[in-house]
């Protein structure tokens, strides 16, 4: 899932994946679906003792280039 996310990536930091929603708004549901994977992966790993998966060491640490996203947000506002 992180994988499809992922290639909605635009070098500007947005993700978009729709011709008719705006890239500010589909950045925010990337972002909210990452961060739900990321939680789900740390429980998997927690409560199921899954250790294929490799834990996650720092939130968003699945957004490529997350100081581009940021600034995205950040200058939207």
């Amino acid at each position: 899932m992180i994988g499809m996310i992922d290639g909605y990536y635009q070098n500007d930091g947005s993700y978009k994946s729709s011709l008719t929603s705006s890239p500010l708004d589909e950045t925010r549901y990337a972002l909210f679906s990452i961060n739900l994977l990321e939680d789900l992966i740390q429980d998997i790993i927690y409560y199921y003792s899954i250790t294929e998966l490799e834990p996650v060491k720092k939130i968003y640490e699945n957004v490529r280039d997350v100081e581009k996203t940021y600034r995205l947000i950040k200058e939207a506002k």
